[in-house]
């Protein structure tokens, strides 16, 4: 059995890789980083961010807001988030 990602899945990696490359630099992590977690103030506009692309319903129906996104892509999904933002940030 194969297990390696599919073009349309690499694709869709390169894609999440690139909207935390444009959305979530690294200027702005240091600074999540740094924040206070009382304040959320860079925790709420990252969590923003990540709604406006459709990336908390990544799996669900589009008929609720979600992009029906196979088990695979979710995946890919959170290796790519749990790459990149800080613990505390996905599990507050």
């Amino acid at each position: 059995m194969d297990f390696r990602p599919t073009e349309q899945e690499e694709a869709f990696r390169q894609q999440v890789r690139e909207f935390f490359d444009e959305e979530v630099p690294p200027e702005f992590l240091r600074e999540l980083s740094a924040e206070r977690l009382e304040e959320r103030t860079l925790y709420d506009e990252c969590i923003r961010r990540r709604a406006n692309r459709g990336w908390l319903g990544i799996g669900w129906p589009r008929e609720y807001g979600g992009m029906e996104r196979s088990m695979t892509e979710q995946l890919l999904y959170y290796i790519e988030m749990y790459r990149r933002l800080p613990h505390r940030v996905i599990n507050p």
